[in-house]
């Protein structure tokens, strides 16, 4: 097995220095999305199962209603959400 360690920049912490100061702002990522920086001025959003998106803001249960739904309404056995 391989190990490593990372000496992370100052402001920056984690196994892989990911956890850095864009990071600070909780509202980044949406739907309990996790921030993870990945370079000196940029992150990404890690998304919980069912939403994606650069910040996890696209629920894919939505898009497989919608389009089940379509213009001719719900599918069979398909109940809408109000």
């Amino acid at each position: 097995m391989l190990a490593y360690y990372c000496d992370c920049y100052a402001g920056f912490s984690g196994l892989d220095c990911g956890n850095g100061p864009l990071c600070k702002d909780s509202h980044i990522c949406e739907n309990g999305g996790t921030c993870k920086h990945i370079g000196d001025n940029a992150v990404t959003c890690i998304c919980p199962a069912g939403f994606r998106g650069n910040k996890c803001e696209i629920s894919e249960y939505d898009e497989i209603t919608a389009f089940s739904e379509g213009a001719k309404g719900p599918s069979p056995g398909v109940e809408p959400i109000t």
